[in-house]
């Protein structure tokens, strides 16, 4: 593939040369807060338009295509922007760095597609109405975005593999906040080369941008002219033509116009400061993925309608009645009280404890038991948005939960429950590649990288959960509002719910996010300890000693894992083969499986981690020697 010898092994990014350093932590803030907008955004319409099924309308899932693509364009991009300004993170590996640069431009290409694909639609439904039942269908809406996707991933890989051909072997450091082609190819070796690879990629970039703009002119005129003279006569009908033009307008003059202008610019000879050329590059890039999904909500009527019907909708339950155990004799209240209330001084503690013992001991100011700390605080979390109102249920016979209140509880629950098993997957990650590619782990496993993906791990679970509540609420609460649990769950929650169809969608939804919260880590989880396993074995096979310090490394982790998937697992095989359990013992195992990993953690990081151990053990005995030697003689 390379044509020269390449000597640059990774690249720095400057960002904005002329910012000011005291400012980096504000435009990490104001990057991360939009990445938030952007993913909270999108997101919310590709489950807002999936769940409302009279929104099931090829323009529609036009709409989603194009939210997938921004919250992918947003993921590639702002990440590492973010961790530039943040932690001060401007290394990026080569072929991080190639992958970055591939997904941004396909992903620009596809989405200048699918505006083209929105113009069309709106084309056929304004001039040629009477057709447009037939054309634009949800089958070939679907087919045309699909090819878009694949076919623009394949061409651009043409572009990524023209781009390493050039040899790279003086400057690495990269002019913009995040890879793109220009900035890479301008530090290839080779003027004639890299003057050659630039203008087949300017070639890429104006077909994959001019032909789409001619045909979106093109539509937009014919609409104007066909709602001016076609529809002269009914104001009513030239306004609901335009009306609904209005949204693909705004969103391609937002992607355009800058763009048109950086070029016109360029080709008049008008020349930009570095800084005001990256800050018109993000502006044409980052900001039709933040403003997109509000121009939906705000300018779209269907969806505006929805969302109001939504919210409107009818509901008599201003409160909830927490059941707790139905079989319980009221006589053991205060035992089950006094249980649920050490349980809950045992979580804190001992979690309170891990946390302030790592923070505190700096030589375990690690990777690993950064992502101790990140289990302990979701334990903490998880114990106190549980436990308090379980002890208040049995010692004080309070019952009562008001609506708002029992939602938020369920939002919590399910949120930090899906982060427990992604903080699960990176425990494992961290193993997989301390065992298995140890010469990697360094570079790849840092106190940088541990806390950017546990930060984001939170983040964007708070966000996609937001979603999971917004469509509980969409439901009509008006009958019984008895729940049989210990605290408010979403399937408790939704049991209640008027309308038997709507509740079963509503729980499908959830439950397709569950599945993905839990399999998905759990898949990875299991492939990541075997092959441990397999490494400690087969290639530490000579060395005893070399096996069981690999293995016992893991074995935290592992009990830990066990702890808290082999519970859901058997609950869920079990309703999958058609076993039913008591309501008593359905509810034990759900407390099993939810507090029980919350108590114990803390007690297995300090008998099974060794460095813990010796630390703790460290300290007491230091307590001790300054004890005797205080003690008069």
């Amino acid at each position: 593939m390379f044509t020269g010898n390449t000597t640059v092994t990774e690249f720095i990014i400057l960002g904005f040369p002329g910012l000011n350093p005291k400012y980096d932590g504000l435009v990490a803030s104001v990057l991360f807060f939009l990445y938030l907008i952007i993913f909270g955004g999108n997101l919310f319409i590709l489950v807002f338009v999936c769940c409302e099924r009279s929104l099931h309308k090829p323009t529609y899932f036009i709409f989603c295509h194009l939210a997938m693509n921004d919250l992918l364009f947003g993921t590639v991009a702002l990440p590492k922007m973010i961790s530039r300004y943040w932690l001060d993170d401007r290394i990026i590996p080569f072929s991080a760095c190639f992958t970055q640069m591939y997904f941004v431009h396909s992903l620009g290409a596809i989405h200048s597609i699918i505006l083209l694909i929105m113009a069309l639609d709106r084309f056929i439904a304004i001039c040629i109405p009477l057709r447009y039942p037939a054309l634009i269908t949800t089958k070939t809406v679907s087919i045309m975005c699909v090819l878009s996707w694949g076919l623009t991933f394949l061409s651009m890989s043409g572009v990524l593999a023209h781009a390493l051909t050039l040899s790279y072997c003086a400057s690495n450091v990269i002019m913009q906040c995040y890879c793109d082609f220009i900035s890479i190819a301008s530090l290839g070796c080779g003027q004639d080369e890299v003057k050659f690879v630039k203008s087949i990629a300017v070639g890429y970039a104006m077909f994959s941008l001019l032909l789409p703009l001619a045909f979106i002119i093109f539509s937009y005129i014919s609409i104007i002219i066909v709602a001016v003279l076609k529809l002269a006569r009914t104001r009513e009908g030239r306004y609901k033509a335009l009306s609904t033009c209005t949204p693909q307008i705004f969103i391609t003059c937002l992607y355009y116009l800058p763009r048109c202008f950086v070029y016109l610019s360029n080709y008049v000879g008008f020349s930009f400061g570095i800084d005001f050329r990256i800050s018109l590059v993000l502006l044409y890039s980052l900001c039709p993925a933040a403003v997109n999904p509000i121009i939906y909500c705000l300018k779209t009527k269907d969806i505006k309608d929805n969302m109001v019907k939504r919210l409107k909708k009818t509901r008599i339950v201003t409160e909830f009645i927490i059941l707790g155990f139905p079989g319980l004799n009221p006589k053991y209240d205060g035992l089950v009280a006094a249980i649920l209330f050490v349980l809950y001084l045992v979580i804190v503690g001992g979690n309170l404890f891990i946390l302030v013992f790592v923070c505190c001991e700096r030589s375990l100011h690690k990777p690993t038991y950064f992502i101790f700390c990140h289990l302990a605080m979701n334990d903490l979390l998880f114990g106190t948005v549980t436990l308090p109102k379980m002890i208040s249920r049995y010692w004080l016979d309070d019952r009562i939960i008001p609506f708002s209140a029992c939602f938020t509880q369920m939002y919590f629950v399910h949120s930090l429950g899906a982060i427990h098993s992604i903080i699960l997957l990176i425990m494992a990650l961290d193993r997989f590649i301390a065992i298995c590619i140890p010469l990697r782990y360094p570079a790849l496993i840092t106190t940088k990288t541990v806390s950017i993906i546990c930060v984001f791990s939170w983040g964007l679970t708070f966000l996609r959960m937001s979603g999971v509540l917004a469509h509980a609420l969409t439901l009509s609460y008006c009958a019984s509002n008895v729940i049989m649990q210990c605290y408010c769950d979403h399937i408790s929650i939704t049991n209640l719910g008027c309308g038997q169809d709507e509740v079963k969608f509503v729980r499908s939804v959830a439950l397709g996010n569950a599945m993905f919260s839990l399999l998905l880590p759990l898949a990875f989880i299991i492939f990541s300890y075997i092959s441990i396993i397999i490494v400690a074995v087969l290639k530490l096979a000579r060395t005893r000693e070399g096996r069981y310090k690999a293995l016992s490394t893991c074995t935290p982790q592992i009990f830990i894992t066990c702890l808290y998937y082999l519970p859901r697992c058997f609950v869920y095989l079990a309703n999958f083969a058609g076993f039913s359990f008591g309501i008593d013992f359905r509810i034990s195992l759900v407390l099993l499986y939810s507090l029980c990993p919350a108590a114990v953690n803390p007690i297995i990081y300090c008998l099974k981690t060794k460095d813990i151990k010796d630390k703790v053990m460290k300290r007491l005995k230091k307590n001790q020697i300054a004890v005797s030697v205080k003690r008069p003689s």
